[in-house]
């Protein structure tokens, strides 16, 4: 009983104090806009911080600037079944249908809603031709599966 005690002090203790480097305008605004919901970790960025969180079950970064205004929240989506129906024909109807996806993200920000998927040619390419040809893009899909953004990195 005593080491369970013990281990809880210091999981409480490290947290409060990790959560002190965070700006308390910035905790109150991420209590704001998502109540209720536990804080896994800060994480202090350039541009002020980000709060990853779990929401049923769901995977989520929150990112606040500094004067803790909420910028946008990122949802991770393991695989492209995942995607809302629509969202997931465009793509696998659509142009970049044989590329790799590395990563499936649902992004809300104040002014939009999207659907995002960052994919390469790798996959598509001979082996001696990777590292002049590789391309890696960035696909924005809103809710309709319309194609909103497509960016290359």
């Amino acid at each position: 009983m005593k080491k369970l005690f013990f281990f809880l002090t210091i999981a409480f203790l490290s947290t409060a104090v990790f959560s002190q480097d965070v700006p308390q305008n910035v905790v109150a605004a991420f209590h704001t806009k998502y109540p209720g919901t536990n804080i896994k970790k800060w994480k202090s960025t350039k541009d002020g911080f980000t709060a990853d969180f779990k929401q049923d079950n769901n995977k989520y970064t929150a990112f606040f600037s500094s004067n803790g205004e909420w910028q946008r929240t990122e949802q991770k989506i393991k695989w492209t079944w995942n995607l809302p129906a629509d969202v997931n024909k465009a793509f696998k109807t659509g142009k970049y249908a044989a590329w790799y996806v590395e990563k499936i993200s649902y992004v809300e920000t104040p002014a939009q809603h999207s659907y995002v998927l960052r994919i390469n040619n790798k996959a598509l390419l001979p082996s001696q031709e990777i590292s002049v040809f590789r391309e890696t893009r960035l696909l924005y899909y809103d809710k309709n599966g319309e194609l909103v953004t497509n960016e290359k990195l």
